[in-house]
């Protein structure tokens, strides 16, 4: 609890300062689709779940082609388990921090066009899956289960006019979730969503 603690006064400590040097900022939200792939010897299995995300984002400018881009997202997932085992639910919630370059893309007219690469540091801030007769905080019962990851991944964004933004992304995690020898578990998050600018 008290790593959690520490990077939340982080971010938002970190954010409101960026305001001396941010020359945009937006607010949005979107449609988020994981990917769980766990791996037990040779064994390995995929499930997908479905969610949605709450993003804020601080756009620092380096040059009119490059820029730096922060800020803090929440995302909530629900979906089934591994298997598709219909009697369990999964749930998650995810605070995430994104570090990414964005390259600006000049086109013609009001539309502008960007690409962004970079890492996401991840912290799960709530795991369970939800029974028929019962709910199980996952991190008690398998006391394996990791909250932290590094995700990296890129995107595209287009703005379709001054304040409006479609954006579209992947990341994959490089930590395996799951500290158990001889499993592993990694995760990957799809997310299309819309923002206004500021």
């Amino acid at each position: 609890m008290k790593k959690i603690m520490a990077l939340l006064c982080f971010v938002f400590a970190f954010v409101p300062a960026q305001k001396l040097f941010a020359q945009q900022f937006s607010l949005g939200a979107g449609w988020a689709y994981h990917f769980y792939v766990s791996h037990s010897g040779s064994d390995a299995k995929t499930s997908v779940a479905p969610g949605l995300s709450l993003d804020f984002e601080a756009s620092i400018p380096m040059s009119d082609a490059i820029a730096i881009a922060t800020g803090a997202s929440f995302t909530g997932v629900a979906g089934y388990h591994f298997g598709g085992n219909s009697s369990v639910n999964l749930g998650e919630i995810f605070f995430d921090v994104p570090v990414r370059a964005k390259f600006n893309i000049p086109l013609p007219g009001r539309v502008k066009m960007g690409v962004f690469a970079g890492p996401v540091l991840s912290v799960n801030l709530v795991s369970i899956d939800a029974h028929a007769s019962n709910t199980i905080n996952n991190y008690e019962a398998y006391p394996n289960l990791r909250r932290f990851d590094i995700l990296l991944g890129a995107g595209v964004s287009v703005d379709i006019i001054d304040h409006i933004r479609a954006i579209a992304g992947f990341d994959y995690g490089l930590l395996d979730r799951n500290a158990k020898a001889g499993e592993w578990l990694h995760r990957g998050q799809l997310k299309v969503g819309v923002q206004y600018i500021f």
